[in-house]
């Protein structure tokens, strides 16, 4: 009986390591941050390097950088999406016009994986506002690679520098 329990307790204890991070990152309804725009820095790469013997070599990567609009009430309007390079140089205006998107709506930008302008300290800055004030967007890069039968992908969640 003492070694089931034993079990039982260290699988409770596993699961809890597993999934205690991600649900430290959930707040309720009560907690969220309400805003009528921000400024936000996303990391992105378009590249990481990998060894390949005794040199490394670009693992040249795509990136999704996904905008969603957390409120279930009100529109937000997406200002700017600038695409820097590693040395903070601007590479691109994204929009020609700003981008209304509905209560729940999402939009993405998107660069290709045989885009090496950005070099691997790449990063976008977007801008948003809002009439009223407003959950916050959630605005994040999904990095993804394929080289033959690999395959790698992360997230990186963008960081408000403004208000």
């Amino acid at each position: 009986m003492k070694k089931r329990t034993f079990i039982i307790a260290l699988s409770l204890f596993t699961a809890l390591l597993i999934f205690a991070p991600s649900l430290a990152s959930y707040v309720t309804a009560e907690e969220s941050i309400l805003s009528q725009g921000e400024t936000v820095y996303v990391s992105i790469y378009s590249h990481i390097l990998v060894d390949a013997g005794k040199r490394q070599v670009p693992y040249e990567l795509s990136i999704n950088v996904s905008i969603r609009n957390t409120d279930l009430n009100n529109a937000i309007t997406i200002l700017k999406a600038d695409y820097y390079d590693s040395n903070g140089n601007l590479l691109k205006h994204f929009l020609e016009k700003p981008i209304v998107l509905k209560p729940m709506a999402s939009t993405y930008l998107y660069i290709a994986q045989i885009d090496k302008s950005g070099d691997w300290g790449s990063n976008y800055i977007i801008k948003w506002q809002a009439k009223a004030e407003v959950n916050q967007p959630i605005i994040e890069s999904v990095t993804t690679g394929t080289r033959g039968t690999q395959a790698i992908s992360f997230v990186f969640p963008g960081k408000v520098i403004q208000e």
